[in-house]
């Protein structure tokens, strides 16, 4: 009897091991696969995770409403700081229930959600179809009316007798970070006008680098226009580039039976793209001479591109002046861009040396006179036309 007790203890024991080490092993293969760069302890993308593993059930929680589980994935949406989050995979080994959590780190993005929103113009009521925008300065944007029988995704408004409310929810998702901006609007009733047809007539484009064409009648009606920005795209269609892109909205008003209809364009008018200057050209345009005794005019800007001048020697300066020596001197002044300093020219030039007259010494001579005789000092001439005089006498 004691023999048969011993065996069943020794059966549990055995039993009781074996399903620890399932679950030991179970517990080993639920892993969580991460994206490249992506890990624990840095989550910037949705997981994946196994919902069975060895045959066996896996099912998954979040303590976290920024880490959503959906089926064999996990939705992550990043936050202005960084979230801890807590996942937790349950199944069941022989009726009994077993856990595994796992931490993680969502990090913070540094995408600045709001100013993207509050680029985003929306009127508070309108009368016409709106041009929703799909991109905020290259971030893709997706739009949900709350009332598709109002106003659709696309902002297009269907004719109603009475006012009515909507809100345009605005979506922006950006690297596993989500947002969402609610833009209250109230569609004004009465409008039986096709805004959508006079929209598709009067075709202007998102944006613009060239001045557009603005159509100024439909069906026989006047249409006028306003612009948001006259600096920029004025009331005419005349584009004004400046030095980044600019969003301007353009309004087409139309007035048919006392009634007036409205349409807004949003048109992102392009930067002003700077074009460099042919510095090779410009340079081509200064003409020295090969030789010189005059002071040289060096020109320090042409075309607007200021120039920079440099000598290797003093018989002919910086600034042209000419200082002319008793020898022929090569000289090489080189000219340089200011803007782009590795466009440089040389030039080679001769500045003739300085010519030095000698003079006629016997004319001199002829000038000196001195009497035959005197009983009196003579006044001998140090110096005649410049020319040193030396005098000696036999008799002192």
């Amino acid at each position: 009897m004691k023999y048969i007790k011993y065996v069943v203890l020794l059966l549990v024991l055995m039993l009781a091991g074996c399903t620890n080490a399932q679950v030991d092993d179970i517990k080993d293969s639920i892993v969580i696969e991460y994206v490249a760069n992506d890990s624990k302890n840095s989550v910037q993308n949705d997981l994946a995770i196994p919902t069975t593993v060895n045959g066996i059930t896996v099912n998954w929680t979040s303590n976290s409403e920024f880490a959503v589980i959906d089926n064999d994935k996990v939705i992550i949406n990043r936050q202005n700081e960084d979230v801890k989050v807590i996942l937790t995979a349950t199944f069941e080994v022989d009726s009994k229930a077993y856990k595994k959590d796992y931490e993680i780190v969502i990090r913070k993005t540094t995408l600045d959600f709001d100013t993207l929103f509050d680029s985003i113009i929306i009127p508070e009521e309108t009368d016409i179809s709106l041009d929703l925008p799909t991109t905020i300065d290259g971030y893709s944007v997706s739009w949900v009316s709350s009332d598709l029988s109002v106003m659709s995704n696309s902002g297009v408004i269907s004719s109603t007798t009475t006012d009515k409310d909507v809100v345009l929810t605005a979506t922006i998702s950006v690297d596993g970070a989500t947002r969402n901006k609610a833009f209250p609007v109230k569609v004004l009733g009465n409008n039986t006008f096709n805004l959508q047809d006079f929209k598709n007539f009067l075709a202007i484009p998102t944006q613009t680098s060239a001045n557009l064409l603005l159509k100024t009648e439909y069906q026989g009606n006047t249409v006028t226009w306003t612009s948001s920005s006259n600096s920029v795209l004025n009331n005419q269609g005349i584009v004004e580039r400046k030095s980044s892109d600019v969003s301007v909205v353009l309004t087409a008003s139309i007035t048919i039976n006392n009634q007036t209809f409205k349409q807004l364009f949003v048109v992102t008018v392009l930067k002003q793209e700077i074009q460099e200057p042919n510095y090779e050209e410009i340079l081509g345009k200064i003409s020295l001479p090969q030789e010189t005794i005059e002071d040289l005019v060096l020109p320090t800007t042409i075309d607007g591109v200021t120039l920079t001048w440099t000598t290797n020697s003093s018989a002919l300066s910086s600034t042209g002046v000419v200082t002319r020596q008793l020898e022929d001197v090569n000289v090489t002044l080189t000219v340089t861009v200011d803007a782009d300093t590795t466009y440089t020219k040389d030039f080679l030039i001769k500045v003739i040396k300085n010519e030095v007259e000698t003079p006629d010494y016997n004319l001199i001579l002829k000038k000196i006179t001195l009497p035959a005789q005197t009983s009196i000092n003579l006044v001998l001439p140090a110096t005649v036309d410049g020319v040193n005089i030396n005098w000696s006498s036999n008799n002192n």
